[in-house]
């Protein structure tokens, strides 16, 4: 049995001191937790954090030693679009709540745990651009020169079509007037011959296209054939 002191006094009385017995337990329960280390304000524990805009309030970055278990920072965008940084506490520490900037020096108070009294936080805040995915350039197959288009309208046969100067690879597509295609070959040199079945016995057009390997198809050039 512990016995404490305590004195008080009373209007018109003089001083009277009781001794009150107190269990080792109470006496523990009654002056809190007992710190192993102490920091005082002339002397703050330290920590930091670094606080970045990926760290959002679900995913918080923890203060570092021994404030881990009490401090976090996160970051969010107000209305006006700019970034704001907070420092709160959680656990036994929830509560404290702090508004932060980058190089500030934040000071705060634990008086739970192995270690209680002053901490000074130091506070680093980015701000992460977001990368903007750069449009790959579009690349477009030049256009067949009409000159070297040459049409056969035949009787009772298919029709040639006989296209020089292309390259090996070389999509070639015949589409009719109207835009509906025909017929597509690849190229296997620098001439192609496409057999259409039967363009009319009437004179007309086709619309011809090419596409290179990793390009987009050229636009259509206007071939003019005559009748059969």
């Amino acid at each position: 049995m512990i016995k404490k002191v305590l004195s008080f006094a009373v209007i018109g009385v003089s001083t009277v001191t009781l001794a009150i017995g107190l269990s080792p337990n109470t006496a523990s329960a009654a002056l809190g937790d007992q710190p192993e280390v102490f920091h005082s304000s002339y002397n703050p524990g330290k920590s930091t954090v670094t606080i970045s805009t990926s760290n959002t309030e679900k995913k918080p970055v923890k203060a570092s030693g021994y404030l881990s278990k009490y401090f976090k920072g996160y970051a969010h965008k107000a209305k006006n679009g700019k970034w704001q940084f907070h420092l709160d506490g959680y656990g036994d520490a929830e509560g404290l709540y702090n508004n932060v900037r980058n190089d500030q020096t934040v000071r705060v108070y634990l008086s739970e745990g192995k270690e209680q009294g002053a901490f000074d936080v130091k506070v680093k805040t980015i701000v992460k651009k977001n990368k903007v995915k750069k449009k790959k350039a579009i690349k477009i197959s030049k256009a067949i020169n009409g000159k070297n288009v040459k049409i056969k309208n035949n009787k009772r046969k298919s029709d040639v079509i006989t296209i020089k100067k292309v390259s090996k690879n070389d999509k070639i597509t015949i589409y009719n007037a109207k835009g509906k295609r025909l017929v597509q070959k690849t190229a296997k040199g620098n001439t192609i011959k496409i057999y259409v079945r039967q363009l009319g016995k009437k004179a007309g057009a086709v619309n011809v296209s090419t596409q290179k390997k990793g390009y987009k198809e050229s636009g259509k050039i206007k071939v003019k054939y005559g009748r059969e």
